[in-house]
């Protein structure tokens, strides 16, 4: 989270540095503010530069089905190569996986000069700088 700080002048109503630096030290205290909670599992920066940070499991498609308990996203598709639900990511930061859910053209892991096809249902560990394929789309993986 990026913070915005401008010159002002200090006014009795303005918080204090000292009163920021207890909510940023507050930890669990303030896992329910919105803007706060959990850290992130990891970032994906998709091939239009579009950012998505998952902070919790998720699925992603051309227009993926709800599924109780996970959050879904819908990912620009003008080529249609995409499944509806074409993948899930879900894990824990550290440990963040990805897994194809049985997507008509699959999906691949670049790692490295290494390329790995992920048959339906197989979770595979995600790195920091894995490029991810599926149809005509392409994410890379940041935060990991």
């Amino acid at each position: 989270m990026t913070a915005v700080i401008e010159d002002t002048v200090p006014s009795e109503s303005a918080p204090r540095d000292g009163a920021l630096l207890s909510i940023a030290d507050a930890g669990d205290v303030i896992r329910g503010v919105p803007g706060f909670g959990p850290p992130p599992l990891l970032t994906l920066v998709w091939d239009d530069g579009v950012r998505h940070v998952v902070h919790a499991p998720t699925v992603f498609g051309r227009n993926p089905d709800a599924v109780p308990g996970w959050r879904a996203v819908a990912v620009r598709d003008e080529t249609l190569t995409l499944s509806r639900t074409h993948l899930a990511v879900g894990g824990e930061r550290g440990a963040a996986w990805i897994a194809d859910t049985g997507s008509t053209n699959g999906c691949e892991i670049v790692r490295g000069a290494e390329r790995h096809h992920i048959a339906p249902g197989e979770r595979w560990i995600l790195r920091a700088g894995d490029i991810l394929e599926f149809g005509d789309r392409r994410a890379s993986v940041e935060g990991v």
